[in-house]
């Protein structure tokens, strides 16, 4: 799957080359992450505050799974059926379609989660990393 700045989410086909557009309300804006999750799930997040989520069986956006960030998000990372969102001020964890955990972190920028989930690497504008583990 690709997105765009303008909100637009596109799942390919590796074998055709052809690109279905996801229906339904996606983003207002900039998307900056995209995962596929176990269950035909695909979720997304962008600047206009938002997490997604689309079933890829029916390219639509699920919007009773939406949720509201405190800002912008600025970078996603998944594994197996877990999501971290990271925005200028706070980290989201998200499983099940719902914020699980989410603590402060000024000023991050970027995110990373280990494959076995039980990591998460929060890196900063001011260049520092801060691990988290369960």
């Amino acid at each position: 799957a690709t997105a765009s700045f303008d909100g637009t989410i596109c799942v390919w086909d590796a074998k055709t080359g052809s690109c279905d557009v996801v229906k339904g309300k996606t983003h207002e804006n900039g998307i900056v992450g995209l995962a596929i999750l176990p269950g035909d799930t695909l979720i997304s997040t962008a600047l206009d505050k938002t997490v997604r989520v689309t079933q890829l069986s029916t390219l639509e956006v699920n919007d009773g799974a939406t949720m509201q960030l405190d800002g912008s998000a600025r970078a996603m990372s998944a594994a197996g059926e877990t999501a971290v969102v990271v925005t200028d001020k706070r980290a989201y964890v998200i499983a099940g379609f719902a914020v699980r955990a989410q603590t402060d972190v000024p000023g991050a920028s970027a995110v990373a989660i280990s494959v076995d989930g039980s990591q998460v690497a929060v890196g900063f504008e001011s260049g520092e990393v801060q691990l988290f583990a369960k």
